[in-house]
């Protein structure tokens, strides 16, 4: 990871439940046609899962972060619904006669991104959304913009630990998994895979 400018920092946003906050056109509507326990449901907003959904809040996204980049918030990155901020000083940062940093300034918080985000009423989370740190998380991994690293989170480390041990002890009885385990097991190993042969 390249070195981030001194006093830098990162807030991670997450929309909620966006998918279906993007509406279905009309005419396309009688293709998301779901037959529950005989009765017929139409689903007026786009499914998770669903193909096409990825693309089409993801236009709406990227619409949403050039306006940002109009208002001069920083570099922003996004993976689907998943935003992260980064801020940098304006100033601070000097050494003081006790040896410690004078605070760093910025132009901007996190209020005033909610403020000037609130007129196109993007949904932010209210329990996934993170003010600006010098650490933090944003997909699933643990970035340090101090240290310049990036790590996966105790938490989930232990959770990845537990799983991979229990499938092991399975194997080692000579049982096999399930389909199912198999595929988490294969998931959690592609997301590790991209920091662990830079550990």
């Amino acid at each position: 990871m390249a070195s981030a400018p001194p006093g830098t920092q990162a807030a991670t946003l997450d929309i909620e439940a966006a998918y279906h906050t993007i509406p279905v056109w009309p005419h396309h509507k009688h293709f998301l046609v779901v037959e529950v326990d005989g009765q017929l449901f139409i689903d007026h907003v786009f499914l998770f899962g669903l193909a096409t959904a990825g693309g089409v809040q993801g236009h709406v996204a990227d619409a949403t972060i050039d306006i940002l980049h109009l208002l001069d918030l920083g570099h922003i990155k996004k993976w689907v619904d998943d935003h992260t901020f980064f801020r940098f000083a304006i100033s601070g940062g000097l050494l003081l006669p006790d040896g410690s940093l004078s605070p760093y300034l910025y132009s901007h918080g996190l209020t005033e991104i909610y403020g000037l985000l609130k007129p196109l009423g993007v949904p932010w989370h209210p329990k996934k959304c993170r003010d600006f740190a010098f650490v933090f998380i944003y997909l699933g991994f643990l970035w340090d913009l101090i240290q310049c690293s990036v790590a996966l989170p105790d938490d989930k480390c232990q959770k990845y630990l537990r799983k991979l041990s229990s499938i092991l002890d399975l194997l080692n009885q000579g049982k096999g998994i399930s389909y199912k385990d198999a595929m988490s097991l294969n998931g959690m190993l592609s997301h590790v895979a991209f920091i662990i042969p830079h550990g």
